[in-house]
């Protein structure tokens, strides 16, 4: 009895399974690659966003300085200009306005027990 010739699957030649498993690894290989350079790359993006917002509180902090100088140096000549005896000599020397006689001053208590001297007309101006 003769034989049937059987139908035989073509057997893959092993360049193509080479290939394949190649390809495979070649794409896990480059996926990775590109996963770590993703990686590095938000990783130094956030180095430089903390640097950058370490620039900007030390520029806040100088500024703030800055600023408590000044407000020191504007405290100081306000309490200058209001010196009692600064104001009393412009008064005399710049104004012409002289001291009321005693007569001239008449006292009252507030409402606080203190009292309070009230100068009718003692800021007359000397001709």
């Amino acid at each position: 009895m003769p034989r049937k010739a059987k139908k035989k699957k073509p057997i893959k030649s092993p360049s193509r399974r080479r290939r394949s498993s190649w390809n495979a690894g070649w794409t896990a290989g480059v996926i990775v690659i590109l996963a770590f350079t993703f990686a590095a790359v938000v990783h130094v993006r956030s180095k430089l966003v903390v640097v950058e917002l370490g620039y900007q509180l030390s520029r806040a902090a100088s500024k703030h300085q800055e600023l408590l100088t000044e407000s020191r140096k504007l405290k100081l000549e306000v309490a200058t200009l209001r010196n009692p005896r600064r104001l009393r000599k412009l008064a005399i020397e710049e104004l012409g306005l002289i001291e009321p006689s005693p007569s001239q001053i008449l006292r009252t208590k507030n409402s606080v027990g203190k009292v309070a001297a009230t100068a009718l007309g003692s800021l007359k101006k000397v001709n």
